[in-house]
């Protein structure tokens, strides 16, 4: 073969190589894309909130129960710690908040963990300052954690899980509605309804009063009122 020949099929070669690369770089930014999109159908805000139920939980499992965990998980743990340091929710929300693509064979929770787990973990849960239960919504934002930790890693909830679930987060509802009728925990959660009566009320009632501290307030009211009509969501 002449080493024209030879020259002209390395630099075919090096030209295909260099196409293969281009194409794998075009894929390569289209896939980050496409994560990126999927991780806007979620507020930063929810996600923060996730992360932290998340890390919670296993650390909860890293002290009580370690045997659930996953062998790939408690490797992180220890490069990340350096040594038998016990693991913190901080921590633990750096691993998790780490831009990158976590594999499945990565996820925390190694194959004995079952949703039984997750329930016992729900319902020992209590108010710090009051040691009572938790309010549905927020044990609500703790079941959505265990939705989102699985999806971090790749990884889809189980059916049979989501359907348990559902079906404990139905029977918290119950025994909330039973704890207010008996007279405890909160009648109310979240935030509440301002109407105008109430509204209106309030600002003449601070009008009348003609303090200083009080024509502050019923103008930080009225302004506040004229800012919540403006927004698109009551």
């Amino acid at each position: 073969m002449r080493i024209a020949d030879i020259a002209a099929e390395a630099s075919a070669a090096t030209r295909g190589s260099q196409e293969l690369l281009r194409a794998r770089a075009g894929l390569d930014a289209i896939n980050a894309e496409v994560r990126r999109i999927h991780d806007n159908a979620l507020a930063d805000r929810s996600k923060e909130i996730y992360r932290r139920c998340a890390a919670h939980f296993l650390v909860h499992l890293h002290s009580t129960d370690r045997a659930k965990l996953s062998d790939a998980f408690l490797g992180v743990v220890s490069r990340k710690l350096g040594g038998e340091v016990p693991l913190t929710v901080s921590c633990v929300m750096e691993i998790l908040s780490a831009d990158v693509d976590y594999a499945a064979s990565e996820f925390p929770l190694n194959e004995s963990f079952g949703v039984d787990d997750y329930e016992r973990y729900l319902t020992g849960l209590r108010v710090r300052k009051t040691g009572k239960p938790l309010e549905p919504s927020t044990l609500n934002s703790n079941r959505s954690s265990l939705t989102y930790l699985f999806k971090r890693y790749n990884k889809r909830l189980p059916d049979t899980f989501e359907a348990r679930l559902r079906n404990y987060m139905r029977g918290q509802k119950r025994e909330s509605a039973k704890r207010k009728q008996d007279g405890i925990g909160k009648v109310h959660e979240g935030k509440q309804l301002l109407r105008f009566s109430m509204y209106r009320d309030l600002a003449k009632r601070l009008m009348l009063e003609g303090t200083r501290e009080s024509l502050f307030a019923h103008t930080f009211l009225t302004i506040s009122w004229n800012l919540m009509c403006r927004a698109s969501r009551h």
